[in-house]
């Protein structure tokens, strides 16, 4: 076979290995919403249930935060993912953790939307569409990028360190996973911010 066909079926190979690892990362991330949703159903009818009063209270306590307080109390969350994530990428052990941490992101986004328009109806669906998705969104889609890069650098430290293992440098893979996390975080930052933006500008005109 010629080298230029050699090379075409590797680029494609390489592809479809790419395509395959998004596929998984949103598949997780969509089961756990899906779970999330189906695990707040009941509870609309259910004023003093835990999910209930967790929601409520959250949403309570934002409409009367100053924006640097709500931007503080978002990040922190976010950063928290950030860096369990960050975390997984330099283990050999943690591409095991990225799914479920996904798992878990997706899980409280569909309880927390589920919640809301399962006890609200329409005003809830307006509510999460306006409050709860833009921010939820931006930093979901961060977070599947981090989490596909976490997993690369998980699979290429548990390959380096196998007994049969080539020698081969993770330094420069290192270097990139560090540049490309803090790109994530600044887009994290972004979407805290954004959070803020609507915390403060509609958080208070809405009446559920």
């Amino acid at each position: 076979m010629p080298a230029f066909g050699r090379l075409q079926l590797r680029g494609a190979a390489h592809d479809l290995a790419r395509l395959r690892s998004w596929l998984l990362l949103c598949g997780i991330l969509l089961f756990g919403m899906a779970l999330g949703a189906l695990l707040c159903r009941g509870t609309a009818g259910l004023p003093q249930s835990g999910v209930a009063l967790l929601v409520d209270e959250f949403r309570a306590r934002r409409s009367d935060q100053s924006f640097w307080l709500t931007f503080a109390s978002s990040f922190e969350a976010l950063f928290v993912l950030f860096l369990i994530l960050f975390l997984s990428g330099v283990s050999a052990a943690g591409v095991a953790a990225v799914p479920l941490v996904l798992l878990f992101r997706g899980a409280g986004i569909g309880l927390v939307m589920g919640y809301f328009y399962a006890a609200h109806a329409f005003r809830g669906f307006l509510y999460v569409l306006v409050m709860i998705l833009p921010n939820a969104f931006l930093s979901t889609l961060a977070f599947l990028v981090l989490g596909r890069e976490s997993m690369r650098l998980s699979l290429r430290i548990f390959r380096v360190f196998r007994p049969d293992a080539p020698g081969e440098s993770i330094w420069p893979g290192f270097r990139l996973y560090c540049i490309r996390s803090g790109l994530i975080l600044i887009l994290l930052c972004v979407s805290a911010l954004l959070d803020s933006v609507l915390a403060v500008a509609f958080g208070s005109k809405f009446v559920l």
